[in-house]
């Protein structure tokens, strides 16, 4: 069976099969004891399960959330409290967030202060994350089965399609990965597909505190030239100081990279995963520019996008200086489900002449990374 057979044979699978039904048999014995249902987090995990809830036949009765709740705030026509002013009884509380829901002792320290605040332990119901990466990666990829398949036929070679599809494959049937997936230091630089030279300039695009500047240093140290971005004041702190000794010229950035330019709310949570752009005023104002402004002084021969989730507006934003320069391009495909088939059509109805790999780092959900290379630059 080919990889593409494999995957069509996976997302023509009914979405019943992928989605536990645990989490609905809890809401509906709970209102049939007369309890309400509520969602702890409003942000985009929030809303995924209030969206399968609700498709579900379940009434979820009001959300909770410590950074946006209280004085009438609604979220999807819900209204948002935060966990003093809430209902702390007869509920069942599903808690969302994914930061909540992976390491132990951060879940263990938020279940004693709820319990602190007059929650009861057994009305509290932790939704395990890669749950909620079924309904954000997994779904959006068996609606749109048919691009995901566009997609596979792209690319190029078969290790690719082996990853794609073991990527899915895994997200969706909730497994660990079959394929062996690459040394995460190795990420980025895929040398069996190119080779850069001193004439190359490379541009990294979420290079919070430098590690990829400084990879780059390493492997490639004769680089013409380096632009780094990075949005928020301590990571940008950083970036600088990792970069000070660099014999490479590196051009620090302190702002995103978007569709336009800008300002946008970025929400800081305390790692490299989590930090992101967001549509509410959580978080801390940063500027938002576009690598069509940015680049405009210079040539650069290779992108590479870690921007959590704004992939796909950062390279509407590159548009004209990708189309110019005919760049190398890796970028990740891991943080959104509409990503692994809308960045890869993209580029593909943008591009002319290039050729799509697909390569996985690490054996976790993240560091699947899409690579572009223009034909002049592949390695035969």
């Amino acid at each position: 069976m080919t990889f593409e057979d494999k995957l069509k044979a996976l997302l023509i699978t009914p979405t019943s099969s992928f989605v536990t039904q645990t989490y609905i048999d809890m809401a509906i014995n709970a209102v049939s004891k007369g309890k309400q249902i509520a969602l702890y987090g409003a942000g985009k995990w929030g809303f995924l399960w209030l969206n399968y809830f609700c498709e579900n036949g379940v009434k979820i009765d009001f959300f909770i959330d410590t950074g946006i709740g209280g004085n009438g705030v609604l979220r999807e026509g819900l209204p948002v409290f935060l966990p003093d002013d809430a209902t702390k009884s007869n509920i069942l509380l599903f808690i969302t967030p994914s930061g909540l829901n992976g390491k132990s002792e951060v879940r263990n320290a938020f279940l004693a202060d709820m319990l602190n605040k007059g929650f009861k332990e057994e009305e509290i119901c932790f939704i395990a994350n890669s749950h909620s990466r079924v309904l954000s990666i997994g779904m959006p990829c068996v609606k749109n089965a048919s691009k995901c398949i566009d997609v596979m036929y792209m690319l190029q070679d078969n290790v690719s399609k082996c990853y794609y599809n073991d990527y899915l494959e895994s997200i969706l049937k909730v497994k660990p990965l079959s394929a062996p997936w690459l040394d995460v230091k190795w990420q980025y630089i895929a040398p069996e597909l190119f080779e850069l030279t001193k004439s190359d300039y490379f541009v990294d695009c979420g290079a919070y505190t430098g590690d990829t500047v400084l990879q780059f240093a390493e492997f490639y140290p004769f680089l013409s030239g380096i632009s780094a971005f990075e949005p928020t004041d301590d990571t940008f702190k950083m970036l600088q100081n990792s970069i000070a000794k660099l014999s490479i010229p590196v051009r620090p950035i302190k702002k995103a990279v978007g569709d336009e330019c800008g300002s946008a709310f970025f929400d800081i949570l305390g790692n490299q995963t989590a930090n992101r752009i967001v549509d509410n005023d959580r978080g801390v104002l940063i500027e938002v520019t576009t690598l069509d402004t940015e680049l405009s002084e210079v040539s650069p021969t290779y992108i590479k996008m870690d921007v959590e989730g704004f992939e796909l507006a950062a390279l509407r934003g590159a548009r004209e200086t990708i189309k110019k320069n005919r760049p190398i391009l890796a970028i990740c495909l891991y943080h959104k489900g509409e990503d692994l088939y809308e960045i890869p059509l993209y580029l593909r109805d943008l591009l002319t002449d290039y050729n799509f790999f697909v390569r996985k780092y690490t054996g976790t959900v993240f560091e699947l990374v899409l690579y572009a290379v223009p034909a002049e630059r592949l390695l035969s």
